[in-house]
C-alpha cells in the first residue's frame, strides 16, 4: 500500500466514523421524540436531517475518497477523536430512555452536541480539490447552525 492509499484509508475511517456519528445522533432524537411527544416533530425532523447528513458523508466517501481525492487539513482529526462522542451519545440515549430524564435535558444535550459539531470546525478545515465537496461542507455547517437555532429556541 502506498502513502496516498494509506492516507485514503485513514481518511475513510474517520468519515465512517462522522458517518457512525451522525446516524447516532439521529438514533437519540428519534428517543426524544418518542420521549417528549409535545416536540416530537421537531425531532423528527433534526433525526431525518441527521440522516441525510450521513447519506452526504457517504457521498463524500463515494464522490472523494473511492474517486482518488484527498482531505486536506485533516491532518488535526482522528478516529480517537470521534469515537467518545459517538460513545457519549449512546449513553444519552439510554439516559433519555429513563423516567427521570426532562425535557430540559434532551434539550441541553442536543444543545451540547450540536455546538461541538460546530466547534471542532471540522468542515471549516477540512478542504478537497473533489467536485462538491465544498457545496456538501457547506450545506452540513448550514444545517447543524439551523438545528442548533431551532434546539435552542425550545429554551425559551
Amino acid at each position: 500500500m502506498n502513502a496516498k492509499e494509506k492516507t485514503i484509508t485513514v481518511q475513510r475511517d474517520i468519515i465512517k466514523r462522522l458517518i457512525e456519528l451522525e446516524l447516532q445522533i439521529s438514533k437519540l432524537y428519534e428517543t426524544y421524540a418518542a420521549r417528549f411527544p409535545v416536540h416530537s416533530s421537531l425531532w423528527l425532523g433534526l433525526s431525518k436531517e441527521e440522516k441525510k447528513h450521513a447519506a452526504f458523508l457517504k457521498g463524500v466517501e463515494r464522490n472523494t475518497l473511492d474517486q482518488g481525492y484527498l482531505l486536506q487539513n485533516i491532518g488535526g482529526f482522528s478516529t480517537d477523536l470521534v469515537k467518545p462522542t459517538i460513545e457519549q451519545v449512546e449513553t444519552e440515549i439510554a439516559n433519555a430512555e429513563k423516567l427521570a430524564y426532562k425535557s430540559e435535558d434532551a434539550i441541553n444535550y442536543a444543545i451540547k452536541i450540536e455546538s461541538s459539531l460546530l466547534d471542532s470546525h471540522f468542515y471549516d478545515k477540512v478542504t478537497s480539490d473533489a467536485p462538491g465537496y465544498k457545496a456538501v461542507a457547506n450545506v452540513l455547517v448550514t444545517e447543524t447552525r439551523k438545528h442548533l437555532d431551532e434546539i435552542r429556541q425550545l429554551q425559551v
